[in-house]
């Protein structure tokens, strides 16, 4: 697969900074830029300190003064050229992303018919998800407010006896005031993404809707954490302020009670809740507590699989700039034996399927056609996925001739702790349900069997136990088939996958090509 940046027509509107020659900018590999989120980015750094100014003024219900926050901020000046330069470079990503896709109109054109579409028939929609979440053994509640939002979470809460809660990311509970709801009524509120905790022990709402802390400067953070987690001050490195919030906040989310996530996408033909994270804590929000609790706006509905994989095709890169979350994680239910949230659903039900139907469109918007058929996997498809591999910092072993898997033991001929998922290959250790954050650090290899191969990002889905889930794939390729069994095609140059079946998916970074099913393992 050529690179976008090379194959870019001379016309192409799009800024000189993104395809001028000799960038060295971000990580590369064998001359090329890495697609993966800190390889994809121009690192920055203040050249000197300046005291952080703090967001809007909250005084009671009357109007925020948006003017006065953003002339005390653009006084700055320091903060407000890296801020600057942040959100340009958030651009530039997207613009790379947007331009290395001959179908991006396309596909958002597809997108919006999705979503009028599903919000012309929502009240439909709503119930069928309903159903299917209940028949996968996920109790629903519905709220008509953020007041009742509140009251439902706290009453599952105290029915399990929960007083520590962790949680990734949410929108809609932010708009809820959730956090400041549960400290009223003694539950302790943990945020698992970075820039909300940080956020979060700084005191501060999330400036941003993506990247929560972006208005903050790494002495800004270096700042908080010494507060409240007691770092080293001095410390600019990010990777070393990463590790400090990690090395505090885990302990914190294995003992937790209860676990949150938002939602990016609902799929109403199975009940499937899905959320796409950078950072995993998502996974560790659902699935390390004894209780998942989803906190889902009625809009984030897709009637299908394959409307799903037109949606997450463009998610990331429109959101960040990179072709793919690294993490797109599907809850469907609960674990073999498990249960998930229970307690009595308030009455907002019918209430806001009256209000949904009352407010349904006059003019019915058809259910968009996304093409599907069946195709094998070509050896070009193979080839490009090896190329994003490598591109996105993985690492391609070619299967050997008699033994498919002697290139991974070849590899981990000289580590010292393996940690294998795979019977054919060798483990020393296990990983086990009360493990603690010291086990996994000693952990130099983990060998996991992919369930598939996504070619589009050099991405690797795997199965999990716990919940079940659907599985899907974006592929792209000159040819106009795809590895797996079914498939959607905007167009026939950019076939998009998605089918039913499996466990949980969460990618892996360095999987052996998979021409055949002996030779997949990371």
């Amino acid at each position: 697969m050529s690179d976008p940046l090379q194959t870019l027509k001379p016309d192409a509107m799009l800024h000189p900074d993104l395809h001028a020659p000799g960038s060295t900018e971000g990580e590369h590999r064998n001359g090329r830029r890495l697609d993966h989120a800190e390889g994809n980015s121009k690192p920055l750094r203040a050249q000197q300190p300046e005291q952080q100014p703090r967001g809007a003024k909250i005084r009671g219900n009357r109007p925020v003064d948006q003017s006065e926050a953003a002339n005390r901020f653009i006084a700055a000046t320091v903060h407000e050229k890296m801020h600057d330069e942040r959100l340009w470079d958030l651009r530039q990503k997207r613009d790379r992303e947007m331009h290395g896709l001959p179908e991006w109109e396309e596909l958002r054109d597809l997108a919006s018919a999705i979503k009028e579409h599903t919000l012309a028939h929502l009240d439909r929609y709503l119930e069928q998800f309903e159903a299917a979440a209940r028949a996968n053994g996920v109790h629903v509640h519905w709220a008509r407010d953020a007041g009742e939002h509140n009251r439902i979470v706290l009453g599952i809460l105290r029915g399990r006896g929960a007083k520590r809660l962790i949680k990734s990311k949410s929108m809609l509970t932010e708009e809820c005031g959730f956090r400041e709801f549960m400290a009223e009524h003694a539950v302790e509120v943990i945020e698992t993404d970075l820039g909300e905790r940080i956020q979060q022990l700084d005191g501060e709402a999330p400036s941003h809707v993506v990247v929560p802390a972006v208005h903050k400067l790494r002495t800004d953070v270096a700042r908080v954490f010494a507060k409240k987690l007691g770092s080293d001050p001095a410390t600019q490195d990010v990777h070393v302020l990463a590790e400090t919030q990690r090395d505090a906040t885990r302990p914190l989310i294995l003992s937790a009670d209860a676990g949150m996530t938002g939602c990016n996408f609902a799929v109403a033909e199975t009940g499937t809740v899905v959320v796409c994270t950078n950072e995993g804590n998502a996974d560790l929000s659902a699935n390390t507590p004894p209780m998942h609790i989803v906190s889902m706006g009625i809009e984030k509905l897709v009637p299908r699989l394959e409307h799903l994989a037109v949606m997450v095709r463009l998610l990331s890169r429109s959101a960040l700039g990179s072709p793919m979350t690294q993490y797109t994680s599907h809850f469907r239910g609960p674990r073999a034996g498990g249960q998930e949230s229970g307690g009595q659903a308030m009455s907002g039900r019918g209430d806001i399927l009256g209000a949904v139907r009352a407010h349904l469109p006059k003019v019915d918007r058809p259910d968009p056609l996304v093409p599907l058929f069946d195709a094998g996997a070509p050896p070009d498809l193979l080839a490009a996925f090896g190329e994003q591999l490598e591109r996105m910092g993985g690492e391609w072993l070619t299967p050997g001739a008699d033994d498919p898997l002697a290139p991974v033991r070849a590899k981990l001929a000289s580590a010292k702790v393996v940690c294998s998922h795979v019977p054919e290959v060798a483990g020393n250790k296990a990983l086990g349900a009360g493990m603690k954050p010291t086990d996994l650090a000693d952990v130099d290899y983990g060998v996991v069997r992919a369930a598939f191969a996504v070619a589009e990002t050099g991405s690797v889905c795997r199965r999990t136990r716990g919940w079940a889930s659907t599985r899907w794939a974006t592929c792209r390729s000159t040819s106009s088939s795809c590895s797996t069994r079914r498939t959607s095609c905007p167009t026939s140059t950019m076939p998009t996958a998605a089918r039913n079946g499996g466990s949980g998916t969460t990618p892996c970074s360095t999987p052996a090509p998979p021409p055949r099913p002996t030779s997949r393992a990371c």
